[in-house]
C-alpha cells in the first residue's frame, strides 16, 4: 500500500470552506474597527471584507448547486463551534508495488472503512499518490513509474471509471498530484525531472490538458506540491535540495510564475508540504538526518513558514519544531486548530496544537499516537472529526476521531 489517502465529500469541504471564510470575515471586522484611525489602512480593510464576503456568497451558491443538505442538520460536530458538519462518503487510497491500483472504501457514520463493489481499480505503474478534486466529480493519480498521471470519473455510488484518453503524460517520476480549489487545474511533482506539471482540467470529461509553459522547474527531487486555499500559490517540497519552491498562479490559466526570493530554505529532506485552510502558514515535513545520513542536520521536524502577500516564505520564530522518527506526510485540519505529522520510522503520529497568529506549535497531551507500519501519509475529513493513517509496510489505513484537543482516538 502506498502512502497515500485521499476523501471525497464536496459538501463536508465546502462546510468546512463556509466556516473557515465565516471566521475570516469576523477577523476582518474587527481588523476593521482597530483601523479606524488610519484611513488608508481601513479603506484596504474595506476592500479586503468586500472580497472575503462575495467569496463567501460564491461558497453559498455552490452549496445550494450541489444539493448540499440545509443548514440546521443535527449533525454536529464538536470542534467547529456549532458548525453542522457531514460524514464524508469515500476514501481512496493508491498501492503502489505490483498492485497498481486504487483501493476505493466507503465510509461508515462511525468513520470505519468498507470496501467498494469492483475495489481495486487499476491505474498506472506504481500510483504514488491520488487526489479528488472539490466537487467530487474526478480522481487524479500520479503514476511514479509510467511517467502519467490516471483520471477517473468519480461516479455516484464512489466507484472509479477512467476519463477518455486517460492516462496522460506527466514529467519523470510523478510522485505526487495536487488540484487547485477551483477544481480547474491539476499539478504533478515530478521526482525524476525535478519539475512540475500543470494541466487545464476539461469540467465535463476530466480530460486533462498540458498548460502553457509547463513542465516548470522546481529544487531537486519534488516529493510533494500543494495549492493555496485561495488558488493563487502553488508550493513543492523540495527532499534533495532541502527547501521550497513556490509560485503564484495565473488563476485564468493555471500558468506558474516563480515568485521573489523562491526556493525558500527548509529542512533536511523536505518531503512533505501543506497550508492551513486559512492561508497564513505553510508547513513542511522534514525527515532528516535520521533517516538518510548524507542529509545532514537535525532529527525529523516541521518547518512553518509565514506566507507572504506575493506567495513568499518567512520561518516563523521558533521553527522548526521537533516531530517524530522520519516525519514523511504534514497536513492541517479544516479548522486550522491541529498539525498532524506522520513519523514513518516511529510508526505514530504526532500531533500539534497550531497557534494561529503567530504559527508556532506545541505538541498536544498523549502525543504522538500509535499507527501502523510506516504510515506514510495522513488526512483529516472535511468535517475534521475523522482523521486517517495510510499504513505503507502494514498494508492498512488507520482511522481515528479527533476530539477538541487534538487527541486521536481509534475508531
Amino acid at each position: 500500500m502506498n502512502p497515500n489517502v485521499t476523501l471525497d465529500d464536496p459538501c463536508a469541504q465546502l462546510a468546512a470552506e463556509i466556516d473557515a471564510q465565516k471566521r475570516k470575515i469576523s477577523s476582518l471586522t474587527l481588523k476593521l474597527q482597530q483601523d479606524q484611525g488610519h484611513p488608508e489602512q481601513a479603506e484596504d480593510d474595506q476592500r479586503n471584507l468586500v472580497a472575503a464576503n462575495a467569496a463567501l456568497t460564491t461558497l453559498w451558491d455552490k452549496w445550494n448547486a450541489l444539493g448540499c443538505p440545509k443548514l440546521g442538520s443535527p449533525v454536529v460536530s464538536p470542534i467547529s463551534g456549532g458548525q453542522p458538519v457531514f460524514t464524508p462518503r469515500f476514501a481512496y487510497v493508491a498501492n503502489d508495488g505490483n498492485a497498481r491500483n486504487i483501493s476505493a472504501f466507503a465510509i461508515e457514520a462511525s468513520g470505519a472503512f468498507s470496501s467498494l463493489l469492483g475495489s481495486p481499480f487499476t491505474a498506472g505503474e506504481l500510483p504514488w499518490s491520488i487526489a479528488v478534486d472539490p466537487a467530487g466529480k474526478f480522481a487524479y493519480v500520479a503514476n511514479n513509474a509510467s511517467n502519467d498521471l490516471s483520471s477517473f470519473v468519480v461516479n455516484a455510488n464512489g466507484t472509479l471509471t477512467p476519463a477518455v484518453g486517460s492516462p496522460f503524460a506527466a514529467g519523470v517520476n510523478p510522485i505526487f498530484v495536487a488540484v487547485h480549489p477551483t477544481g480547474n487545474f491539476v499539478y504533478s511533482a515530478n521526482r525524476g525531472s525535478d519539475s512540475v506539471s500543470a494541466f487545464v482540467v476539461n469540467a465535463n470529461s476530466g480530460v486533462l490538458t498540458p498548460v502553457a509553459g509547463t513542465p516548470y522547474a522546481v529544487g531537486h527531487w519534488p516529493a510533494s506540491v500543494a495549492v493555496h486555499p485561495e488558488g493563487k500559490f502553488l508550493y513543492t517540497a523540495n527532499f534533495g535540495s532541502n527547501n521550497v519552491s513556490a509560485f503564484a498562479i495565473d488563476v485564468n490559466n493555471g500558468m506558474l510564475t516563480e515568485v521573489n526570493g523562491s526556493p525558500f530554505a527548509a529542512g533536511p529532506g523536505s518531503g512533505s508540504v501543506t497550508v492551513d485552510p486559512f492561508g497564513k502558514f505553510a508547513f513542511v515535513a522534514n525527515i532528516a538526518a535520521n533517516a538518510y545520513p548524507y542529509l545532514g542536520g537535525d532529527p525529523g521536524s516541521v518547518s512553518v513558514f509565514a506566507i507572504e502577500l506575493n506567495g513568499g516564505l518567512s520561518q516563523v520564530n521558533g521553527s522548526p519544531f521537533a516531530a517524530g522518527n522520519e516525519p514523511v506526510a504534514v497536513v492541517v485540519d479544516p479548522m486550522g486548530k491541529h498539525v498532524l505529522v506522520a513519523n514513518a520510522k516511529s510508526n505514530d503520529v504526532s500531533v500539534f496544537a497550531l497557534n494561529a497568529n503567530n504559527g508556532s506549535l506545541i505538541l498536544t497531551g498523549g502525543s504522538p499516537f500509535a499507527a501502523g507500519q510506516s504510515p506514510g501519509s495522513v488526512t483529516v475529513d472535511g468535517s475534521g472529526r475523522f482523521v486517517y493513517v495510510a499504513n505503507r509496510n502494514s498494508d492498512n489505513v488507520s482511522a481515528y476521531t479527533i476530539n477538541a484537543n487534538g487527541v486521536l482516538i481509534p475508531c
